[in-house]
């Protein structure tokens, strides 16, 4: 790949990042058992509050 085509490559391509942050396996366990099935995942309130209970980073929405 030339330079130019790089450079096009970081600057004119569109990207979305995702940052992971871990938990432990012991916290993590749970989460399964919080799932009602045959609810899409708006409606899965008990798993939402477990969420907000056992992982301490709240997603933001970027403005681009």
């Amino acid at each position: 790949m030339s330079p130019k085509v790089g450079e096009h490559w970081r600057t004119l391509v569109p990207r979305q990042r995702v940052r992971l942050w871990t938990q432990d396996a012991a916290v993590m366990k749970g989460w399964q058992d919080q799932m009602k099935s045959g609810i899409e995942p708006a409606g899965q309130h008990k798993l939402w509050e477990w969420v907000k209970d056992n992982v301490d980073f709240r997603v933001r929405a970027r403005k681009i």
